[in-house]
């Protein structure tokens, strides 16, 4: 439901809306789990399984919003990383993006393309 929500408001709103209920929606707290790396994994898991069944879902996007509030929302702290590269499909070159999700060191989402981008300055403290 998040991450059909989440493609929805990438879709229909403007971001500073989206940043503002990104930046409001980490404040609701659960006790922080015991294993947070476990925790962090079970929320990529539960995000990619999502992705599957959700048209649309594949949005890396979106699918990195999603699981950064369900990981705030455990008190677990996540980076979004956003990059982009040269791509040289259809007529001429053009610009492609990709984001991922990692959690201290470890990248939860978007790993697989991840090396294949430059990542964009760090968006700490803006998301």
């Amino acid at each position: 439901m998040l991450l059909i929500g989440m493609r929805a408001a990438l879709y229909l709103l403007p971001f500073p809306i989206v940043r503002w209920y990104l930046r409001h929606s980490a404040r609701v707290r659960a006790r922080r789990p015991a294993h947070p790396e476990t925790a962090a994994r079970a929320v990529a898991a539960v995000i990619a399984q999502a992705a599957r069944m959700v048209p649309g879902g594949n949005n890396c996007l979106a699918q990195a919003l999603a699981a950064r509030i369900l990981l705030a929302r455990q008190g677990i702290a996540s980076e979004l990383v956003i990059g982009v590269r040269r791509d040289h499909r259809g007529t001429g070159p053009s610009l492609g993006a990709h984001a991922w999700l990692k959690v201290g060191e470890e990248t939860l989402l978007g790993a697989a393309s991840a090396g294949d981008y430059a990542p964009l300055p760090r968006l700490a403290g803006r998301l």
